[in-house]
């Protein structure tokens, strides 16, 4: 006799978790969904080359002591001196087409885009600019002085909100050539013969 009260219970049940699916059907029905996008973007591995270093030459330096007497080498390859204080750079077979053995630096990039804009920056190797307050240190023979290096410039194309930079062209290659400005420093009391050398960062982006 209870049989027939079990089916009536089973089947309300069924009623009210039928009404309970409709009602979260209606609820969902007011959300609405958008379609979000992923997007990745792969480029090619662009490489830099040193084909030569930035080589200012062959100079002599007299009266050291001040940091007046500086030499400017420009991305052309061209020499020229400038003297504020007592101490004096002389360029050794000096001229605009001297053979005192400068060359600007020349810097080979590859596999960059066709006709991709490339920007140009030089750093030292913690990523901060060179500049007068920042520049390279060259140094020499033991127990001689240094030389700071800075204003380093380049062949650029132009330059934008984004900085000065060169193009490369069709095949994604480019030349950047390097010039720099040389000084000498304050407190230095000789500066022997020999190579001074140095080094900086130049950094790519496109």
């Amino acid at each position: 006799m209870n049989r027939p009260a079990q089916k009536i219970r089973i089947l309300f049940a069924s009623a009210a978790l039928f009404a309970a699916a409709l009602s979260a059907r209606a609820a969902r029905a007011t959300i609405s969904t958008y379609t979000g996008h992923d997007y990745v973007s792969v480029v090619s591995t662009v490489s830099v080359s040193e084909q030569h270093p930035v080589q200012f030459g062959n100079f002599t330096v007299t009266s050291p002591g001040d940091n007046g007497a500086s030499l400017t080498l420009t991305y052309a390859g061209a020499r020229s001196t400038a003297q504020t204080g007592t101490t004096t750079i002389t360029l050794v077979n000096g001229g605009v087409s001297d053979l005192g053995a400068q060359s600007q630096g020349i810097y080979q990039v590859s596999g960059a885009v066709a006709n991709a804009t490339i920007y140009v920056t030089f750093t030292d190797h913690t990523g901060t600019a060179i500049s007068s307050t920042n520049p390279v240190v060259l140094t020499g023979p033991v127990g001689s002085g240094t030389f700071n290096v800075d204003t380093m410039s380049f062949n650029s194309s132009g330059s934008d909100v984004n900085g000065p930079y060169i193009l490369a062209d069709a095949s994604g290659n480019a030349s950047i050539q390097v010039g720099a400005t040389l000084h000498t420093v304050s407190g230095v009391s000789t500066y022997a013969p020999g190579t001074y050398r140095g080094t900086f960062d130049l950094i790519i982006s496109y």
